[in-house]
């Protein structure tokens, strides 16, 4: 086998991919400016859209608020791990504590 002839091609796809790379990301980025100086300033090139303000609010917990989802978390798990299902037994829903 000639392993010559497969080096030799893949040097010159690696030249032509650096030769692509360099003059797409920064030449043509230098060079478009500076022959079309209207590109900067072009008002259908220069739209953004319009940025959404989140706010966010946080507040600290109060110890009744810990113990009350830790014993429900609890209770919830015991279920799963007894094997009882949620509908076994008496009907009653464990509503989330709201944070």
């Amino acid at each position: 086998m000639n392993s010559s002839l497969g080096n030799e091609n893949n040097s010159k796809a690696v030249w032509v991919q650096l030769t692509l790379t360099l003059a797409l990301f920064f030449v043509l980025p230098l060079a478009l400016p500076a022959v079309a100086p209207g590109l900067k300033s072009n008002s259908y090139l220069t739209k953004r859209t319009d940025q959404v303000v989140v706010e966010n609010t946080y507040r600290a917990a109060k110890v009744e608020d810990v113990t009350w989802r830790a014993r429900h978390q609890s209770l919830a798990t015991l279920g799963t791990v007894t094997g009882q299902s949620e509908t076994a037994g008496p009907s009653r829903k464990v509503q989330s504590f709201p944070f």
